[in-house]
């Protein structure tokens, strides 16, 4: 089986690959086929390099858009997968590509199989995937949403940065409300009902993905909680 993979983390300079299950017994016509597309940093793997952990989690990293994470050494990998103590094989990750190609493409897919062939750690294991890359999104939104409401709140003059502060902006955000509530975090005042605004202002303009509110957003907005 040959599958072809492309990687637009950079849109400007995207990139192919060509997974293959047995490369050695592509014929030299193939080869050209494949070759005359002219594809940018087109390359076909050996057996060898599809046997090998860190290959194949890159190549499903790409696919899927799931971010890598880095170990210690400086490799990226797939850390949900160890995780859920899944053994990624060459056999489980064409399996996942192709999957995921007729999910995109909004093609039905239906997957037979005996009992016991892992039909459900499959499907399981895609879901992880996907949901890891959400989360990866998520967090990069609300990352860039706190950086844009400190700085609000900075201009409106409810706070000041220091150039030298090396917290975080939530870790700063929390520190300015106990300031502000003398370190009681009962109370209401004008920089917490400024900043509960601006909040759920950014979750109203949040994808459609996470459209739903956490609860005390809700219960804010409703009324029934003042206090921020």
């Amino acid at each position: 089986h040959e599958q072809l993979i492309y990687d637009f983390t950079d849109s400007d300079a995207p990139e192919f690959r060509l997974m293959c299950t047995a490369p050695d017994l592509m014929t030299k016509d193939s080869i050209q086929r494949y070759e005359s597309f002219d594809l940018p940093g087109f390359f076909i793997p050996t057996l060898q390099q599809l046997q090998n952990r860190k290959l194949l989690d890159l190549f499903l990293s790409q696919a899927l858009s799931v971010p890598l994470t880095t170990d210690s050494t400086g490799n990226g990998y797939l850390q949900c997968i160890d995780e859920n103590g899944f053994v990624l094989t060459l056999d489980f990750v064409m399996k996942l590509l192709n999957m995921h190609e007729r999910v995109a493409c909004h093609i039905p897919c239906i997957i037979e199989g005996e009992t016991g062939v892992s039909k459900t750690a499959l499907t399981l294991m895609y879901s992880i995937l996907m949901n890891s890359s959400l989360v990866e999104q998520s967090r990069k939104e609300t990352l860039n949403v706190l950086t844009s409401v400190e700085k609000t709140l900075a201009d409106e003059g409810f706070l000041s940065i220091l150039i030298d502060d090396e917290r975080k902006s939530v870790e700063r955000l929390h520190a300015a409300i106990v300031d502000a509530t003398d370190g009681t975090m009962t109370r209401s005042t004008d920089m917490g009902s400024r900043l509960l605004q601006l909040l759920l202002h950014h979750n109203q303009q949040r994808s459609s993905i996470f459209q739903n509110s956490p609860i005390s957003f809700r219960d804010c907005n409703d009324g029934n909680d003042t206090s921020a």
